[in-house]
């Protein structure tokens, strides 16, 4: 009876698991078409460049649907490409300092590209309000920080994108993602997995 419970209640957790992560791909792709729907408007040499980019970006996402965790490097090879895409979109109102190295440590898949979504999506990103991002390592924490602009325009937020990496990092850590909050800063620390071979 003991077996047959956990079972149960592992393959209860697998499907819980796998539920959230099926939350993010129409998500991203979602968000990505309104801004694709906006660049088209204002420049349809960049809304072609914007699709080119975004179908190499999501292959990567259809292809991290089926693994449960990443190597960080991996992880930042995939956001420098989203980055890159964004920074196209922004043309230079968006500003990285990645400090992080190479690195043996694993990360849950698409956690670093959701939370440069948000960034983007809760903050006014231009040329007069730009937005840095800092990506570095400590603590076995992977810490990304941001200015803040928040738009004016933005509705209260659900915050289920927050919800979604908590939620993901609960089946592989106790450790907790660390949101930290001041009157110019954003700052997410998503904890490092180490995952034995």
């Amino acid at each position: 009876m003991d077996k047959e419970y956990l079972t149960q209640l592992s393959l209860n957790a697998s499907l819980k698991y796998n539920q959230l992560k099926s939350q993010i791909s129409p998500h991203f792709l979602f968000n990505n078409l309104s801004v694709l729907t906006g660049l088209i408007k204002e420049s349809p040499k960049k809304a072609i460049q914007f699709s080119n980019d975004l179908t190499s970006i999501y292959r990567y996402l259809l292809e991290q649907e089926q693994k449960e965790v990443v190597t960080l490097n991996e992880e930042l090879q995939f956001a420098k490409n989203y980055l890159n895409l964004l920074q196209n979109r922004f043309e230079g109102a968006l500003v990285v300092n990645n400090e992080v190295g190479d690195t043996s440590k694993y990360i849950i898949p698409l956690a670093l590209q959701q939370v440069l979504e948000n960034i983007v999506k809760h903050n006014e990103v231009s040329l007069e309000h730009k937005v840095e991002i800092s990506l570095k390592i400590e603590a076995d924490y992977l810490i990304i920080s941001n200015t803040k602009n928040e738009k004016i325009t933005l509705t209260d937020s659900n915050k289920s994108g927050l919800k979604n990496i908590e939620a993901r990092y609960a089946y592989f850590t106790e450790q907790k993602v660390i949101v930290e909050e001041t009157e110019n800063q954003f700052t997410i620390k998503l904890p490092l997995l180490n995952i034995d071979a």
